[in-house]
């Protein structure tokens, strides 16, 4: 039982340092469209110009 325990607590910290970096990534990804500046096809843009 106790080796299921540390299975489940090391599991649950992972799963926590991916959510938080997700958090990070989600929250950049949301303030750059609200700022608008997020464009994956802008480097295509500059070469049409």
């Amino acid at each position: 039982m106790r080796k299921v325990d540390e299975y489940i607590k090391k599991k649950s910290q992972k799963s926590k340092v991916w959510q938080r970096t997700f958090e990070l990534e989600y929250k950049k990804l949301s303030d750059s469209l609200k700022k608008d500046t997020y464009n994956p096809n802008e480097q295509s843009k500059a070469d049409n110009q």
